[in-house]
């Protein structure tokens, strides 16, 4: 499957090697595509890309329409129903990452009301100056953040995160996990800081 990062940071151009490195690590899980984009001197996004649905080239991420930024990891499963309520966009792709924002350009972000699927998506509305990411209720494809002072790396596996920040054990969820067998920790995870 797909997999996707993004920096919201105060300078990226220092951080170049920082959106290197995040992206390496991810490589592995989408073979069919890669690309990272600076949006603003303070927003990158990452994609990599295993091709699923709409199979050509025009609907490689990160993606833009509109104003609208988006990488997108997971399938929207009834995209094609959604498609059908949104009269006032103009469709370039037959994929589903298009839907999500032709659906949060027509709902805001109340967009996620409407998904069935299993995803995780960063998207920056460039009009609004607007973050908002989301996953699935269930967390199948995981989101996960690291906050920093004056950043935060958001990336769909750990791994990613721990190329920018030392990834400091957390002791309190570890011993959970082994005493209890508790793997659900309300966003920690067995690294402090990153949720």
């Amino acid at each position: 499957m797909c997999r996707i990062f993004g920096i919201f940071d105060t300078n990226i151009e220092s951080k170049k090697e920082n959106l290197h490195r995040m992206s390496q690590v991810l490589q592995h899980r989408g073979p069919d595509f890669y690309q990272t984009i600076t949006l603003k001197k303070n927003i990158a996004f990452g994609h990599t890309r295993l091709k699923i649905i709409d199979l050509d080239n025009r609907s490689n991420q990160p993606m833009e329409r509109n104003g609208i930024y988006i990488v997108f990891n997971g399938e929207i499963y009834n995209y094609l129903e959604i498609k059908k309520e949104i009269n006032d966009f103009e469709f370039k792709t037959s994929s589903d990452t298009e839907i999500i924002i032709a659906a949060y350009l027509k709902w805001g972000d109340k967009c996620v009301e409407k998904f069935s699927g299993m995803f995780a998506f960063i998207l920056w509305d460039s009009r609004k100056k607007i973050f908002f990411c989301s996953r699935d209720r269930l967390g199948i494809k995981p989101l996960y953040f690291f906050k920093s002072k004056n950043a935060i790396y958001l990336a769909s596996e750990i791994k990613s995160i721990l190329q920018i920040s030392k990834g400091t054990i957390n002791e309190k969820i570890i011993y959970l996990y082994l005493k209890h067998k508790i793997y659900e920790f309300e966003g920690e995870t067995f690294f402090k800081n990153i949720y």
